[in-house]
């Protein structure tokens, strides 16, 4: 049965949630509730291909689940590369409220937009991170709707293992990766660049070397595309 509360109930707050979230969601909801599903605990086992995506989507959503506190997962392991191993065990938690649903799909839009917004990682080495941040995301949301915290204990256990660290306040900081952005520059980080080159150079010095490259540039393109006569001429006797 199609769970038209996803539409109804939760996509009007979960604008700019990506739709490999929605597509984890409704096959793992395929094979929780159906026929059969109270006498199988409304559980599952799952490896992460079998979502249709990559690995590393999959392992997100996993991660973002394992918080949300609708669902309690098992996490499983891999022994060998190219071996089988122990899927992981996803069980719902049956009698969850569209309010908790809420509390989670509000959660999880900010953090993703936080995230992006920051450039932190939620995949692959970041996603322990970004697992983290949406838990405190889940618990103050919760808190705010008059819901209880669920992850005071595990909070306790991270401050323990120092995976997190304890600020005056209350307040909870810890480590996240970020995504490689090196590679990328804007417009407003380009006319910083010329700026500085233009007080160490000069801007006299600075046109010249524009000059330069330009004309470096349309020598490679006229190389790398000669004219048809150029063509012929290369070519000859062939």
């Amino acid at each position: 049965m199609f769970p038209t509360f996803f539409v109804d109930e939760l996509m009007p707050f979960a604008a700019g949630t990506p739709a490999s979230f929605w597509k984890y969601l409704l096959i793992l909801w395929r094979d929780i509730v159906g026929v059969g599903c109270d006498k199988k605990g409304y559980r599952t086992a799952k490896i992460m291909t079998s979502f249709h995506m990559d690995k590393d989507t999959a392992s997100q959503w996993t991660a973002a689940l394992s918080v949300s506190g609708l669902f309690t997962i098992a996490y499983g392991r891999r022994f060998a590369a190219n071996l089988p191993g122990v899927p992981t065990v996803i069980q719902y938690r049956h009698g969850s409220t569209v309010e908790e649903w809420q509390c989670f799909i509000t959660a999880l839009r900010d953090e993703l937009q936080d995230g992006k917004t920051k450039s932190f990682k939620t995949k692959g080495d970041g996603v322990w991170g970004f697992r983290i941040s949406l838990s405190f995301r889940v618990d103050n949301e919760r808190s705010r709707r008059g819901l209880p915290r669920i992850h005071i204990k595990w909070h306790e256990e991270l401050e323990k293992s120092g995976d997190t660290h304890r600020r005056d306040g209350n307040m909870f900081t810890f480590s996240r990766t970020y995504t490689n952005t090196s590679r990328v520059r804007n417009a407003e980080q380009i006319r910083k660049e010329e700026e500085q080159d233009a007080e160490i150079l000069g801007a006299e010095e600075l046109d010249r070397i524009k000059q330069d490259n330009k004309d470096r540039q349309k020598e490679n393109r006229d190389a790398a595309h000669p004219k048809i006569s150029d063509l012929n001429t290369t070519h000859q006797g062939t």
